[in-house]
């Protein structure tokens, strides 16, 4: 990776190696992070989260809450009826990650 590039991860704690993150920040092998995923993930209620991943001033940690706004709740639900109704009407499965052979 370029010296300015930026790692964002905001799918799954684990997904990045948080030791190495913190490891090439502060060695200036990566520009900076956003995370709101951890290995470890804090309380909802936790006011300080003491994790070494985000104590560089270039690393930006939030909660994990992408899915918690009204907007996104109600996409989740349109979409699921959107894939139920297409079974129905057409007996495929659509974004099927692990379909049976």
């Amino acid at each position: 990776m370029k010296p300015t590039a930026c790692v964002l991860n905001c799918a799954r704690g684990g997904t990045v190696d948080e030791k190495a993150l913190a490891r090439a920040v502060e060695a200036g092998k990566v520009g900076g992070a956003g995370l709101d995923v951890y290995e470890i993930e804090p309380l909802a209620t936790a006011r300080d989260f003491a994790d070494p991943v985000v104590q560089s001033p270039r690393v930006y940690g939030t909660h994990h809450i992408g899915a918690s706004t009204d907007q996104a709740q109600s996409a989740v639900a349109d979409e699921t009826v959107r894939i139920i109704k297409n079974y129905k009407d057409s007996g495929q499965f659509i974004n099927c990650v692990n379909m049976p052979a």
